[in-house]
């Protein structure tokens, strides 16, 4: 009860328990739900630098998405990319432009969140990760077994929008 000012107000009530499917239009793609039984399309946020750091240390990693979920996870795998370079990083937007990702930099009213952003656009930037816009995925296709170096035998992730295809990635964060 009562009045409360604030300069900024943040809602980070998130989807966290509702994520967005990978596919196009709020629906999975196909063979989305097999992946995700395999553990190669990951909703959410994992945990990249923790726990579950050898899933994606040395990997091709893709993130769908432009939201903060999104972007924690990149800046995380960068993170991880500087320790172990080998490790691959594609984001994928939906969106044709990844401007609005980016924030409002240094003129951002909110400090970290205009940094984050600057941080993403260095990436993307550098080639640090690779931006593919304008992508709706309809498919993933589960191939042949891992390569060499890929103990766990993990199974390879293909996306395919019409007549384009990106991948292969060891792991899909959604």
């Amino acid at each position: 009860e009562g009045e409360l000012l604030a300069r900024a107000v943040i809602d980070a009530s998130g989807t966290f328990l509702q994520p967005n499917p990978l596919g196009a239009s709020g629906l999975p793609a196909r063979g989305e739900g097999a992946a995700g039984e395999a553990g190669l399309v990951v909703a959410g946020l994992p945990e990249i630098l923790g726990p579950e750091r050898a899933a994606y240390s040395g990997r091709s990693v893709a993130v769908v998405g432009g939201g903060h979920s999104a972007i924690h996870a990149l800046l995380d795998l960068a993170e991880l990319r500087e320790q172990a370079p080998e490790t691959r990083i594609a984001w994928i937007l939906r969106k044709a432009d990844p401007v609005r990702s980016f924030g409002g930099g240094a003129k951002d009213q909110l400090a970290e969140r205009g940094r984050l952003g600057l941080r993403l656009r260095e990436l993307v930037e550098s080639g640090a990760l690779s931006l593919h816009s304008g992508f709706r995925a309809e498919a993933v296709e589960l191939e042949g077994a891992a390569g060499p170096g890929r103990e766990d035998g993990a199974l390879q992730v293909r996306l395919r929008d019409g007549e384009r295809s990106i991948g292969p990635f060891d792991r899909v964060i959604v």
